[in-house]
């Protein structure tokens, strides 16, 4: 059995190279669409209308590097207090 590949995608160049990649074998891999590709919310729309994908996520990297910074340089790092 084939495994599934998850491919993130930050830039339009990323969406590009992954539609390269799948578009012959449809179905076998996940995207994950970052908000920092423009209009990405149309973008998901037409990658999930074009069932090339098992599934396409959205990912707002806002809000993970809003909880970094909550959680500080030294949590990440593993120097600061367990939770």
């Amino acid at each position: 059995m084939k495994q599934n590949n998850i491919y993130i995608c930050h830039t339009l160049y990323h969406v590009y190279i992954t539609l390269i990649k799948n578009i012959k074998n449809p179905k076998t891999s996940d995207i994950v669409i970052c908000n920092s590709i423009p209009n990405c919310k149309n973008l998901i729309a037409k990658l999930k209308k074009s069932k090339i994908f098992n599934a396409v996520y959205f990912y707002n990297e806002k809000d993970a590097l809003k909880k970094f910074n909550e959680l500080g340089w030294d949590y990440l790092r593993g120097d600061g207090d367990e939770v």
